[in-house]
């Protein structure tokens, strides 16, 4: 049996930990919704098709592990037998592991195996992500880089107001007055100039990037890469996306803009 606590020691659920749970409930969610409501903003991406997987779509996080281990391994085996496996020796644990001592020296093989199992997962969570045995094509990977079909990217990050109407070419070392699309410009050519190095089927390549006023408060962003295939036959890459001006992907992060609620100012 429990030993009994003194009355002055005592902490009764009603209504001291009551008061004090439901205090903490009610600042944490205050804190969440003032958060939620005026500093992070989840911008409207493409629309899904499931006819159409985008380059790098991941898994959760907590799936990294299962999506690496399909690198490596056979489907079913990896998708479907591991996991089972997996589950059942979780499930298994108390019953496998009886030792009821609390020691580490006393429990060197359930530590050393838990030391080793999550080595295995932080390792095949890594090479779950794009960064491992996953590539496309240089000229898909070089626009992925900057304006990838998923998530945000250098170019949605800059802005709006940053991406100057024009025709830049990546052979004329093309310059703005805008300093951030400038940055853009010259990942463009690091891009094209790095695959061209290490790639010997991307032949003098070069690329064209053009912004245009497609409607009002929209732009057009064409991004054109060709080269010469080893055959010496000429190879054109186009992919063309779609930037409104209240899409806000670069206040993601940031304090959002409430200017539209403000009443006009008058004349």
């Amino acid at each position: 049996t429990a030993n009994k606590v003194p009355a002055d020691r005592r902490v009764y659920f009603l209504p001291d930990v009551m008061i004090d749970e439901a205090t903490f409930l009610i600042g944490f969610t205050t804190l969440m919704v003032v958060i939620t409501a005026f500093f992070f903003s989840a911008p409207l991406e493409s629309i899904a098709n499931p006819q159409s997987t985008p380059l790098h779509t991941v898994a959760p996080w907590y799936f990294y592990w299962l999506q690496g281990l399909l690198k490596i391994a056979d489907k079913t085996v990896a998708g479907v037998i591991v996991p089972g496996v997996l589950l059942v020796l979780l499930m298994g644990i108390p019953y496998l592991d009886r030792n009821p001592s609390r020691r580490g020296r006393d429990r060197r093989v359930a530590i050393i195996s838990g030391v080793v199992a999550g080595i295995v997962m932080l390792v095949l969570s890594w090479m779950g992500t794009p960064y491992y045995a996953v590539q496309g094509a240089p000229s898909v990977e070089i626009v992925q880089e900057l304006m990838p079909e998923e998530g945000m990217g250098p170019v949605r990050e800059i802005g709006y107001g940053h991406l100057p109407i024009g025709v830049y070419d990546t052979r004329e070392n093309p310059i703005t007055d805008d300093e951030e699309f400038n940055h853009i410009l010259h990942e463009f050519e690091a891009g094209i100039a790095h695959f061209a190095e290490t790639d010997p089927s991307f032949i003098n390549p070069y690329g064209i990037l053009r912004v245009t006023q497609e409607q009002p408060s929209l732009k057009r962003i064409a991004w054109e890469i060709n080269w010469l295939s080893p055959e010496g036959k000429e190879e054109r890459f186009l992919r063309t996306f779609f930037l409104h001006e209240d899409s806000l992907y670069w206040e993601q992060y940031g304090l959002k803009d409430f200017s539209f609620v403000r009443p006009p100012a008058e004349e």
